[in-house]
């Protein structure tokens, strides 16, 4: 083992210690308030009785590039002891060991975001850089929780690949035999105070079992909100917990496995704040379970804040992780995660690597390599994920890809680095009886070779729901007029044909509403899951979340289009009441996911369908052998291009080939 230490000045913290208080039973102590901090001792002797060490002052920070030296094995780790120096506490002491993992002293762990570079002198020494928001985390763990600390900026060579790619395949473990993980949210801010007083009071209402003694949630209303002695809807305190919900560090992807693999306690640090984890989970749980979501969100517009809150979305994600760790493949934990943030591309891979089950251990092309760049190993993954699994559920990610990626790869490739996600695709699956997987691919090839089975073209492709614009009534009546013109009439008469059956244009409605939707069961969310013996039930329902949509802000138009059903059906029953109950939401859900980023298409042989923006006249249906879906492929001189993969009405529950159309061998590129 060998040390190494630096001492250079600093800005005093004048923040004393802070205790909030916990629940009981979460197994967080109490911060006491003593400013009077010294190393630990027991980490000072072993220090001193290792031999081989040196130790290496300076109060100079341009020195610190000579303080760490290389690790002797891919078996050790650094750790770096944080403390205070000076009956002020002006000077940072920080020293460094090197020590074989397994034989590692007790160590706390940070989990943080790095946040962008600095200009400050004591954040680039030497070419050695440290982030502000690093920094002003130092600042506060030399008073708060001096010791012996495992932290990736201090302990890893970050510009040493071969280095930075043996540490980082021993993340998992080194967070999982850390004796405490603390969170750093960032300093306190205007919002730290308030937001985390809030969160203790919901908490205490959580733990209490609160929900568990009413007989209906409490709506997110003042007169509601007293009873429960928080704050008034207008109280600048929500605004301040909105803030704190959408700090920057909900948003990253290494703080996933971070927190998905801790053994020991978490806490949470906000400036010279520390409370236990379990305080917020608590208490977004409770907000959660009381349906306070969508009044959030509104507020959130109010004070012009995102309206995603990102920690409510962070905490169901790690604790997803936690239950399924080691137990899913790649390609789920890539899903789940897609919406989170690094800054290197390569990333939102290789954060997830300690999450994954022991059979994919195995592959070589998985292993953490920082001296590829991004396409390459993004290619590497896939190529080995589809070739291992016998699998081409990865290119459901492909259409993620956007015009503005700096990264160039081939076609059927995933851009990883994308938070692009499109729920109505993800469902539309099925499984072809009598095919087995066909795809081919060597490590270093761009080309993909499947067996596929041509079933039909596109022909006729609507604009892409971006450039209709963002509201859902004009891509709906887009699509609409599209259908209209392949049935020889005009948009207001297939609508007001919907609910006759004798009528000749029912039938193009009927396929058309059913693909909007993914032909996908209110009950069941399965794709062709609509009940043979009731489907006008469903159809009802769709029609009744449409005219909310189209007509809800025209009542002569309504009023006219009811009146034209109304010889055919009792508009009332069947359609206006389920809508006053509420029960139309699921098809408004799957509705507003239809026209997210995807585009409506008929094609040669007069199905409709779905598809990616990228979609286009030409472009081949085909199903893979082996595959889960319907695929769209775009003739290539040399081969074919891989668009993505969507839903085609009438092909969904049959897909296998005709007689005369045999697979043959294509190669994607």
């Amino acid at each position: 083992m060998r040390k190494r230490i630096i001492r250079f000045p600093w800005w005093k913290s004048s923040n004393p210690k802070v205790s909030l208080p916990l629940p009981a039973g979460d197994g967080s102590s109490q911060v006491t308030s003593d400013n009077s901090i010294s190393p630990i001792p027991e980490v000072q002797q072993l220090l001193k009785d290792r031999p081989g060490g040196r130790t290496y002052t300076s109060s100079n920070a341009s020195d610190f590039e000579d303080v760490r030296g290389k690790l002797p094995s891919d078996e050790h780790i650094r750790l770096v002891q944080i403390s205070s120096l000076g009956t002020e506490g002006r000077a940072l002491s920080l020293e460094w060991m090197e020590v074989p993992l397994d034989e590692a002293p007790a160590y706390n762990a940070l989990s943080y975001c790095w946040g962008p570079q600095s200009t400050n002198p004591l954040s680039n020494i030497n070419g050695y850089r440290l982030t502000p928001n690093l920094l002003n985390c130092l600042s506060e763990l030399m008073v708060q929780v001096p010791g012996l600390w495992w932290i990736d900026a201090l302990c890893i060579d970050q510009d040493n690949p071969p280095e930075k790619n043996q540490q980082v395949k021993k993340m998992r473990n080194i967070y999982a035999r850390a004796q405490k993980l603390y969170i750093w949210l960032g300093p306190k801010h205007y919002d730290g105070m308030p937001a985390l007083q809030t969160l203790c009071k919901i908490c205490q209402l959580d733990s209490e079992g609160f929900m568990d003694r009413e007989e209906s949630p409490l709506e997110f209303k003042t007169d509601q909100l007293q009873k429960l002695r928080l704050p008034e809807t207008d109280s600048p305190v929500w605004q301040a917990l909105l803030i704190f919900l959408s700090r920057p560090y909900f948003k990253r992807m290494w703080v996933l496995q971070e927190l998905a693999v801790a053994r020991g306690n978490i806490s949470i640090m906000c400036g010279e704040i520390i409370l236990s984890y379990q305080i917020l989970y608590h208490a977004l749980r409770f907000m959660d379970r009381q349906g306070w979501m969508s009044a959030l969100m509104s507020l959130a517009r109010q004070y012009d804040i995102p309206t995603e809150l990102p920690a409510f979305h962070f905490i169901n994600t790690i604790t997803l992780l936690r239950h399924s760790l080691q137990q899913q493949p790649l390609v789920c934990y890539l899903d789940l995660c897609r919406s989170y943030q690094s800054t290197d591309p390569r990333d939102k891979i290789i954060a997830l690597l300690g999450l994954i089950a022991p059979g994919e251990q195995v592959i070589k092309a998985l292993e953490p390599d920082y001296s590829q760049s991004a396409a390459v190993y993004f290619r590497e993954v896939t190529g080995a994920l589809i070739v291992h699994h016998h699998s081409y559920n990865l290119l459901a990610m492909v259409e993620a890809r956007s015009a503005s990626s700096a990264i160039s790869l081939p076609s059927w490739v995933p851009d990883y680095s994308e938070l692009w996600y499109n729920p109505y695709h993800a469902g539309n699956l099925f499984s072809i009886s009598g095919t087995c997987f066909s795809g081919h691919w060597t490590s270093g090839s761009n080309v993909l070779g499947v067996q596929a089975c041509i079933l039909d073209e596109v022909e006729i492709v609507s604009a892409d729901a971006g450039s209709v614009g963002s509201n859902i009534d004009a891509t709906v009546m887009s699509w609409l007029s599209i259908t209209a013109q392949a049935a020889d009439t005009d948009a207001w008469q297939c609508l007001s044909s919907a609910v006759d059956d004798q009528h000749p244009v029912s039938r193009a409605f009927d396929s058309f509403w059913r693909t909007l939707i993914g032909n996908k069961s209110e009950r069941t969310g399965c794709t062709d899951g609509l009940e043979p013996d009731a489907p006008k039930n469903y159809l009802y329902l769709f029609l009744g979340t449409l005219i909310d949509y189209l007509f809800g802000a025209d009542p002569s138009k309504l009023r006219s289009l009811i009146e034209s059903w109304e010889t055919t059906i009792n508009v009332e029953q069947l359609i206006l009441e389920p809508m006053k109950q509420g029960k139309t939401r699921t098809y408004s859900r799957l509705l507003v996911e239809s026209m997210l980023d995807n585009r409506f298409f008929i094609t040669k042989a007069g199905r409709m369908g779905i598809g990616p923006t990228t979609v286009q006249g030409g472009d081949k249906v085909a199903t893979f052998s082996g595959g889960t879906s319907l695929y769209f492929v775009r003739p290539l001189p040399s081969g074919h291009r891989y668009v993505g993969h969507g839903y085609v009405h009438g092909l969904m529950k049959n897909p296998s080939p005709d007689e005369g159309r045999p697979y043959q061998g294509i190669n994607l590129e």
